[in-house]
């Protein structure tokens, strides 16, 4: 919550990546690509794949980032003159992140 910013992005922008790709390409069957859908809509195949990139964005942009801040805010030098280990921040960290990514499609 002190980081809005990823609050947002975490939670708001994968919804609307998907609902701004569904009105884009629709979920209904066509006719010209029954062979490659199987008879199956566009977003039924794509979804996975969008959720697979916010999962993603999140280890890959997210924690860095938030590592990094820490590193220009002096509080990983905090953390190490209280004893708190490397690994134990990291895990937190990916903790948190995988809070977020499991409870962001359920706030939306």
């Amino acid at each position: 919550m002190r980081e809005p910013i990823t609050l947002l992005f975490t939670l708001a922008f994968p919804v609307l990546t998907v609902v701004v790709l569904g009105k884009a390409f629709g979920n209904s069957p066509q006719e010209d690509t029954e062979d490659v859908f199987r008879g199956m809509g566009a977003m039924d195949y794509h979804l996975p794949a969008y959720v697979a990139l916010a999962i993603s964005a999140l280890g890959l942009i997210s924690i860095p980032v938030h590592l990094s801040g820490y590193r220009d805010k002096g509080i990983l030098r905090r953390f190490r003159a209280s004893g708190i280990s490397a690994r134990a921040l990291l895990g937190a960290q990916v903790g948190v992140m995988v809070v977020i990514s499991a409870v962001g499609p359920y706030c939306s």
